[in-house]
Protein backbone atom coordinates (compact mmCIF):
# COMPACT_ATOMS: atom_id res chain seq x y z
CA UNK A 1 0.00 0.00 0.00
CA UNK A 2 1.12 3.47 -1.05
CA UNK A 3 2.53 5.35 2.08
CA UNK A 4 0.55 8.36 3.31
CA UNK A 5 3.13 9.35 5.89
CA UNK A 6 6.55 9.11 6.33
CA UNK A 7 8.72 5.87 6.81
CA UNK A 8 12.00 5.45 8.20
CA UNK A 9 14.14 2.78 6.38
CA UNK A 10 16.83 0.66 7.80
CA UNK A 11 19.79 0.79 5.75
CA UNK A 12 21.86 -1.69 6.24
CA UNK A 13 25.61 -0.71 7.57
CA UNK A 14 29.13 -1.94 5.68
CA UNK A 15 27.66 -1.57 2.18
CA UNK A 16 28.64 0.81 -0.63
CA UNK A 17 25.80 3.53 -0.73
CA UNK A 18 25.40 6.93 -2.74
CA UNK A 19 22.97 10.02 -2.09
CA UNK A 20 22.44 12.74 -4.49
CA UNK A 21 20.25 15.43 -4.88
CA UNK A 22 17.35 15.21 -7.59
CA UNK A 23 14.79 17.33 -9.07
CA UNK A 24 10.84 16.90 -8.33
CA UNK A 25 8.14 16.05 -10.39
CA UNK A 26 5.61 19.42 -10.11
CA UNK A 27 2.74 18.32 -7.97
CA UNK A 28 4.24 15.21 -6.35
CA UNK A 29 4.32 14.78 -2.60
CA UNK A 30 7.38 12.27 -1.72
CA UNK A 31 7.78 11.10 1.74
CA UNK A 32 10.95 9.80 3.27
CA UNK A 33 11.60 5.76 2.75
CA UNK A 34 9.00 6.40 -0.63
CA UNK A 35 10.63 4.61 -3.68
CA UNK A 36 10.50 6.89 -6.16
CA UNK A 37 10.77 6.63 -9.73
CA UNK A 38 11.79 9.07 -13.06
CA UNK A 39 9.37 10.52 -15.17
CA UNK A 40 10.70 12.98 -17.95
CA UNK A 41 14.27 13.11 -15.67
CA UNK A 42 11.81 14.04 -12.76
CA UNK A 43 11.37 12.30 -9.99
CA UNK A 44 7.53 11.00 -8.40
CA UNK A 45 6.54 8.30 -6.29
CA UNK A 46 6.85 4.88 -8.20
CA UNK A 47 3.68 3.43 -9.34
CA UNK A 48 5.27 0.36 -10.69
CA UNK A 49 5.70 1.66 -14.26
CA UNK A 50 8.63 3.91 -14.48
CA UNK A 51 12.57 3.00 -14.00
CA UNK A 52 13.74 2.73 -10.40
CA UNK A 53 15.19 6.44 -8.94
CA UNK A 54 16.26 5.34 -5.36
CA UNK A 55 14.23 5.79 -1.98
CA UNK A 56 13.42 9.47 -0.53
CA UNK A 57 15.77 10.45 2.27
CA UNK A 58 13.17 13.01 3.03
CA UNK A 59 9.74 14.49 2.75
CA UNK A 60 8.56 16.87 0.23
CA UNK A 61 5.38 18.17 0.06
CA UNK A 62 4.22 19.70 -3.61
CA UNK A 63 3.43 23.44 -3.94
CA UNK A 64 0.67 24.85 -5.87
CA UNK A 65 1.72 26.35 -8.81
CA UNK A 66 5.06 24.76 -9.03
CA UNK A 67 7.23 23.89 -12.43
CA UNK A 68 9.27 20.55 -12.70
CA UNK A 69 12.20 20.71 -10.58
CA UNK A 70 10.99 23.65 -8.67
CA UNK A 71 12.05 21.13 -5.49
CA UNK A 72 15.16 19.02 -5.06
CA UNK A 73 15.45 16.07 -2.26
CA UNK A 74 18.12 13.39 -1.34
CA UNK A 75 17.44 10.70 -2.58
CA UNK A 76 19.88 7.05 -1.58
CA UNK A 77 20.57 5.56 -5.12
CA UNK A 78 22.64 2.93 -4.12
CA UNK A 79 22.42 0.38 -0.87
CA UNK A 80 21.14 -2.22 0.67
CA UNK A 81 17.54 -2.03 2.34
CA UNK A 82 15.13 -3.92 4.84
CA UNK A 83 11.92 -4.21 3.02
CA UNK A 84 9.00 -6.04 4.04
CA UNK A 85 7.90 -8.22 0.95
CA UNK A 86 3.58 -7.72 1.02
CA UNK A 87 2.31 -10.67 -1.14
CA UNK A 88 4.91 -13.60 -1.38
CA UNK A 89 6.70 -15.79 1.50
CA UNK A 90 10.56 -15.04 1.88
CA UNK A 91 12.61 -18.06 2.33
CA UNK A 92 16.90 -18.51 2.16
CA UNK A 93 16.22 -19.84 -1.13
CA UNK A 94 15.32 -16.68 -2.60
CA UNK A 95 18.64 -15.87 -2.40
CA UNK A 96 21.80 -16.23 -4.57
CA UNK A 97 19.65 -16.79 -7.81
CA UNK A 98 20.18 -15.05 -10.64
CA UNK A 99 16.32 -14.82 -11.71
CA UNK A 100 14.81 -13.86 -8.17
CA UNK A 101 14.47 -10.31 -8.39
CA UNK A 102 12.77 -7.65 -5.96
CA UNK A 103 10.27 -5.88 -7.96
CA UNK A 104 7.90 -2.44 -6.49
CA UNK A 105 3.87 -1.72 -7.51
CA UNK A 106 3.72 1.22 -5.85
CA UNK A 107 6.38 3.25 -3.43
CA UNK A 108 5.74 0.86 -0.61
CA UNK A 109 4.44 -2.23 -2.07
CA UNK A 110 7.60 -4.61 -2.46
CA UNK A 111 7.63 -8.35 -3.76
CA UNK A 112 9.40 -11.44 -5.39
CA UNK A 113 9.48 -12.26 -8.76
CA UNK A 114 11.91 -14.71 -10.68
CA UNK A 115 12.80 -15.35 -14.75
CA UNK A 116 10.78 -13.00 -16.64
CA UNK A 117 7.99 -12.51 -15.15
CA UNK A 118 8.37 -8.51 -13.96
CA UNK A 119 5.49 -6.60 -14.47
CA UNK A 120 6.00 -3.76 -11.54
CA UNK A 121 9.60 -1.84 -11.47
CA UNK A 122 12.58 -3.70 -10.63
CA UNK A 123 14.14 -2.85 -7.46
CA UNK A 124 17.33 -5.11 -6.68
CA UNK A 125 18.22 -8.27 -5.50
CA UNK A 126 17.43 -10.45 -2.61
CA UNK A 127 20.61 -10.37 -0.21
CA UNK A 128 19.47 -11.74 3.09
CA UNK A 129 16.26 -12.89 4.51
CA UNK A 130 15.93 -11.15 7.85
CA UNK A 131 12.51 -12.47 8.63
CA UNK A 132 11.51 -15.75 6.80
CA UNK A 133 7.62 -16.80 5.74
CA UNK A 134 4.52 -14.74 4.60
CA UNK A 135 5.01 -11.49 4.87
CA UNK A 136 8.78 -11.80 5.71
CA UNK A 137 11.80 -9.05 5.45
CA UNK A 138 14.80 -9.14 2.96
CA UNK A 139 17.65 -7.01 2.69
CA UNK A 140 17.70 -5.84 -0.91
CA UNK A 141 20.70 -4.71 -2.75
CA UNK A 142 19.46 -2.09 -5.00
CA UNK A 143 21.04 0.56 -7.76
CA UNK A 144 19.23 3.29 -9.52
CA UNK A 145 20.76 3.43 -13.20
CA UNK A 146 22.51 6.65 -12.30
CA UNK A 147 24.42 4.74 -8.69
CA UNK A 148 27.65 5.27 -9.01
Amino acid sequence: MALTSSKQRKYCAGHPEDEVVLPIKAGQTIYEGAALEFNGGYLENLSGAGVFAGFALEDSTAVTGESDGDRTIRVRVRGVVELKITTDTVAQSNIGVAATVIEATDNDTFRIETGSAITGTLIGNPFRVVTAGAGGVLEVSFKAPMGA
